[in-house]
């Protein structure tokens, strides 16, 4: 790629978190320049496959070539699901086999570039479509369904005595494991944390009713909402 163009960010019809949301590669540079002063900027920008909240490029290092991975939200998600993604991925390098990217830096506040963004350490690998894996021979479709079983396994194994969004602790930089993080409300609507299953069911539909209360559209509906019971 060119070393001197931006890469081109193609609008997204999708998702209103990323629509019309694109980073240049001197705002990329300067962010590596700032926080990863070591790397000496960026020398290229690539707009990668992008998930519904939001949009990713890999960058290429000045200093020695490395990449690195940018992934960027607008505001429209609160700042706390940031937050809750990088506690996510620090409990999951630490409790599971699972491979996940090593974080670096991240800004919640959207103050620079005007979104939420997360470097990380790009991962190797590729994208596996469902063509690719069906064309595998029998033993290597066997092994990778069985990787991915562990994988949920391990998932599974993790408990935690009540239910919400991972947050980092106060001591999280000097913390690893469960002590990196502490449950906390669930990031998109400021409810719980949760006890038992009976209790997240029963705050999830409060939390709906009172969503619904301020919609017209869908007022009609409410008094079928307020009469539910969770059993």
């Amino acid at each position: 790629r060119s070393t001197a163009a931006a890469a081109a960010a193609p609008e997204s019809e999708q998702s209103p978190h990323h629509r019309g949301l694109s980073l240049s590669l001197g705002q990329v540079d300067e962010l590596l320049r700032r926080h990863l002063p070591a790397s000496a900027g960026c020398t290229s920008l690539e707009r990668i496959q992008l998930g519904f909240n939001n949009i990713s490029y890999v960058a290429v290092s000045r200093a020695d070539g490395k990449e690195y991975v940018i992934r960027a939200t607008k505001d429209s998600w609160p700042a706390e699901k940031v937050e809750c993604e990088m506690a996510c991925i620090r409990l999951m390098r630490t409790l599971t086999s699972l491979p996940v990217p090593t974080p670096l830096c991240w800004d919640a506040s959207a103050a620079q570039f005007g979104c939420r963004w997360i470097l990380m350490e790009k991962m190797e690998g590729r994208v596996m479509d469902a063509e690719e894996f069906d064309a595998l021979p029998e033993p290597q479709r066997a092994a990778l369904i069985d990787q991915m079983v562990g994988f949920i396994e391990e998932l599974q194994a993790l408990k935690w005595e009540s239910t919400g969004s991972f947050f980092p602790s106060a001591t999280a930089a000097e913390a690893a494991g469960r002590a990196a993080v502490t449950v906390g409300p669930y990031f998109d609507g400021n409810h719980g944390p949760f006890h038992s299953a009976q209790e997240f069911a029963t705050g999830m539909l409060r939390s709906s009713v009172a969503a619904a209360e301020e919609k017209p559209a869908l007022k009609p509906l409410l008094p079928h909402a307020t009469r539910a019971k969770v059993l």
